[in-house]
């Protein structure tokens, strides 16, 4: 158990959820990532084609769009950020270990259990038991645990989240 800063212990689960919750952020990452570069493209096309804001002369269109751009470059910068984060706690694995190519293939480059099982090659069963020999492995890092903590207020508000629309149990796979 890992203290959380509010003066109660997580308990050996809720860190192993944590620890999933914050290695999916790459994947709820990239795809928020994808949305803006959309969304850039978008406004690119509509800045060519249509004249906002409303009334608005050219330079001050330019601008707007310039500055909506400038907007979400930042929000990407950000999530360039957060993926980094997560790159720098799989690094607490042994690099040629086939817990971290597991972590890598299934956070990273976002594959299904099936996919991951094909690669390694072994049964999905020695997969996920693999998997969580990793996610054990780095919870007994102290800077892991420390990250940990740092996320459970966010994870706990992730989890309110779910149930409030409906999403079912207290934990649960986050990462797709």
């Amino acid at each position: 158990m890992i203290e959380n800063g509010r003066g109660k212990a997580m308990d050996k689960e809720k860190q192993v959820e944590v620890l999933k919750y914050f290695l999916g952020r790459i994947y709820r990452s990239d795809k928020h990532k994808r949305q803006l570069d959309a969304r850039i493209t978008d406004i690119k096309a509509k800045g060519r084609t249509e004249r906002y804001p409303v009334g608005g002369d050219p330079a001050s269109i330019r601008c707007w769009v310039s500055d909506i751009e400038g907007r979400l470059w930042e929000q990407k910068r950000e999530i360039g950020l957060e993926i980094a984060q997560v790159m720098d706690i799989l690094d607490y694995l042994p690099i040629h270990s086939v817990e971290r190519q597991i972590c890598e293939l299934r956070h990273i480059d976002f594959k299904p259990w099936g996919v991951i099982s094909a690669e390694i090659p072994m049964s999905r069963s020695q997969v996920y038991r693999r998997y969580r020999m990793a996610l054990d492995a780095l919870l007994a890092n102290q800077r892991v645990q420390a990250v940990m903590k740092e996320y459970e207020g966010e994870y706990d508000k992730y989890i309110q989240r779910r149930a409030e629309r409906g999403g079912g149990k207290q934990h649960g796979d986050f990462s797709k």
